[in-house]
């Protein structure tokens, strides 16, 4: 943050004017997250936590049925974000020892979970990217 022109320190201590600088540079060498945009998906790549492994509990029969196919491990690994109204989630999950796909969940306001779609013949290597 900028702070445009200077505060009237006229009348203090040097050494309250002392602590108020240092306040300001203190402020300023504060690291603060990056804000959530709506419609960006997120930079960074995250550990599937159980909030991620819940929605895709709520989503393999669907994507089982839409891939043709009974998957015989379903485990989550990585996500990222997109804010919209609520969430998408775009979730790499390992279904087999060197089988992958994403899948892309919605998560409304409310808390309904939906699969929006699935991409499957991915790599562990594959990079979390949007996809409809």
């Amino acid at each position: 943050m900028e702070f445009s022109g200077t505060p009237k320190t006229g009348g203090l201590s040097q050494e309250m004017k002392q602590a108020y600088d240092d306040i300001v540079v203190t402020y300023s060498e504060i690291a603060l997250p990056a804000p959530l945009i709506q419609g960006g998906l997120s930079e960074e790549t995250n550990q599937a936590d159980d909030d991620v492994k819940a929605i895709c509990e709520k989503v393999r029969a669907e994507v089982e049925t839409r891939a043709g196919n009974a998957f015989t491990e379903f485990t989550p690994l990585l996500y990222k974000t997109q804010v919209v109204a609520g969430m998408n989630y775009y979730i790499k999950v390992r279904t087999a020892d060197s089988d992958y796909i994403h899948i892309r969940a919605y998560k409304s306001l409310q808390g309904e979970v939906t699969l929006s779609g699935h991409q499957e013949n991915k790599t562990l290597e594959d990079e979390l990217v949007h996809f409809q």
